[in-house]
This record gives C-alpha cells, structure tokens and sequence, in this order.
C-alpha cells in the first residue's frame, strides 16, 4: 500500500510534472533515495521472524574477589578423560596439585597451599566433604558422571563454609537438554589388566528430560615394583560400579524441578608398605547421594528449595590391624529466596538445616 502511494505521488509531478519543472538534479536524487530508504525500511517489517521463549541459566560463580580464578573444563577436554578419576583431570588440565598415593588408592586436593578439608567439593549444590575428616577421596569421583566441572581458587568462605578457603570445586551433572532418545556406549583396556565400561541413555522433550548412566572400572595395578623387577605388586586389586540418573521436570513457565540420584560402590585391596613383607588390607567405599530442587522465577522474586540425602559407608579390614566400620547419614533442608528490587538491587534470604 505504502509503495503505491509513493509511485502516485511522483506521477502527478511533484517531481516531474508540471508543478515543479524547475526543480534541479540534486533534489531529484535525494527524493529518489528517500523513496528506496522508505522501501528498505518496509522490507525488513515484512521479514520480521518471531521466536517462542527461550530459558536462559547463568551460574552464580563470580570471579570478583582477590585472588579468585575461575577455571571452566570445555567438554571436548572432559571427553578425553571418561575413563579416568577426576584427579588426573585437576592434576594435568589445571595445574593442581593432587596428593595420590598409587593407582586406585586415596587422592586428595590441595588449592593455594591449604589441606585437602579446605577446599568445597560440591555436587549439584551439596557438599560431598566427609564429616568425619573434611576431604574427598578424587579416585572415587569419575568424570563420565559429570557434565560441567567449574574450580574456583580463592577464598569462598562466605558462601560455602568457612573451611574454604582455598577454593571450591562444583560439580554439575546435568545434561543439557536435547529433543529425543541419545545413547552412548564406550569403553578401554589398558595396562595390567585395567577394564572399563561406560552406558548413557537419554530422553528429552520441550518439556522433560531424563539421563541414566553406568559405569564399571575394574584393574589388577600387578605392576613391576621398582626396586625389585622380579616382583608384582600384590593385593592392589581394583573394582568400582556406579549409576547415576538426572532428570529434569518444566511445570511451567516459571516452575521446574530437578531430581538426581547418584550410587557407587568400590572396592580396592591396599598393598603392602615398604616396611611390610605382604598384606591382606581392603577397603569397601559405598555411597547413595539423592535431591530433588524446586525453581520458581517471578518477575519480581525467585525462590529455590532442596531436599537431599546422603549416605556414605567405609568398610575397612585387615587382619593386621583393627578392622573398623564407619557409616554416616545426612538430611539435608535448603530453603532460598530472592527479592528483586530497582536499579538492578537483591535482597537474599536463606535458611539451611543439615542432620546427621
């Protein structure tokens, strides 16, 4: 319509007719351009395309202290390290130091030169520290069972206990969501006897979304001891199972919900020290880890809930030595509310009660 009437214009001679014969070149090519300028504009109002909403998640790390360092692992590095604990991840593509004590055997952090109980580890927001000496054994954390592994070094204190303050590491593992049935079957073999198997299933629509993963890992480690050649390493056998399961709910446009749930069981024999001529030492690490979050977003407020539960359970015997059994239970209650306010200003709120 607005085409026509430019064209009408120009035929009755308001350019080049009879009422304006002595108009000059020049205003005849700037109403020329104005006409294609007008038409240019038209044309992109006819193309305009519109899209359904979009969510968009944003972690809360924020590298805003002194000190403070943001390490993010992109996937293409985590997917070279599916068969291998999370310490050897820290260890090679960080630049962290990682106390180990042999294949398969105990592995702890160490961030800016604090002990291992002063660095938070947490798995979808919960603190897998142990409450009876404060650190995460590393070999016991397989990175197939993770999605995004975020270290932040620096003094966290303030939001994640006041034994961080070397870092914190977190643990994210839920799977972006894709439309449809994904699946996934790897697996290795290595030195001395080293097997590991790996399965992932996945389902999601606009709406829901499902992960199920499996892992099993089992090694002799029966490698030539250094100071005598002649000799293998004996009792240092290693086996480990686990299964995790992610899954995520859209209520609507302003609710979701998440649940994860997380079992392993490992079993690895410790080998004989230098000072001792053999051992029969065995130690069986069993863990359940469970949540279930609940998002709402408003335009003016925003409230998370959390309800976890934790179990770990440490088996260790010997005929040498006492053997002892630990076993320890936590519930956990998260309760967090954001009011937004103007120019760009939050007031938070918390309430948080743990029970072992």
């Amino acid at each position: 319509m607005r085409m026509d009437v430019l064209f009408d214009i120009i035929d009755e001679g308001v350019i080049f007719g009879n009422k304006a014969p002595n108009l000059t070149l020049k205003w005849c090519l700037l109403a020329l351009a104005f006409c294609i300028i007008s038409l240019s504009g038209f044309a992109q109002i006819d193309t305009t395309i519109y899209i359904g909403a979009v969510d968009i998640a944003a972690k809360q790390l924020k590298s805003d202290g002194t000190g403070s360092e943001i390490i993010s692992f992109e996937e293409a590095v985590m997917d070279n390290y599916q068969q291998q604990p999370l310490g050897n991840l820290l260890q090679q593509k960080a630049n962290v130091f990682i106390k180990s004590y042999g294949a398969s055997s105990l592995a702890t952090i160490s961030l800016r030169g604090t002990g291992s109980n002063h660095t938070a580890v947490l798995w979808n927001g919960l603190n897998l520290q142990s409450s009876m000496n404060g650190t995460v054994d590393f070999n016991l954390v397989p990175v197939f069972f993770m999605e995004d592994i975020d270290l932040q070094k620096g003094g966290n204190s303030a939001r994640y206990g006041s034994g961080a303050i070397g870092g914190s590491l977190h643990l994210n593992s839920f799977q972006k969501p894709k439309n449809g049935v994904h699946g996934m079957i790897g697996g290795a073999i290595g030195s001395f006897d080293k097997v590991d198997g790996l399965a992932k299933l996945s389902y999601g629509n606009e709406r829901w979304n499902s992960t199920v993963k499996l892992l099993s890992s089992t090694a002799a480690n029966d490698f030539e001891l250094p100071r005598n050649p002649s000799n293998n390493q004996q009792n240092a056998n290693f086996l480990q199972k686990g299964l995790t399961n992610d899954n995520y709910l859209k209520i609507n446009e302003k609710q979701s919900v998440n649940s994860y749930f997380w079992y392993q069981k490992t079993e690895r024999n410790i080998p004989a020290s230098r000072g001792e001529g053999s051992s029969d030492a065995l130690q069986n690490d069993d863990f359940l880890r469970a949540g279930i979050d609940w998002n709402r977003v408003g335009e003016q407020s925003a409230t998370k809930a959390k309800i976890a539960f934790l179990q770990d359970e440490l088996l260790y015997f010997s005929s040498v030595v006492d053997s002892a059994n630990s076993l320890t239970r936590t519930y956990i209650f998260e309760l967090e509310q954001d009011f937004f306010l103007k120019n760009n200003q939050t007031v938070r709120a918390g309430l948080q009660h743990h029970k072992r």
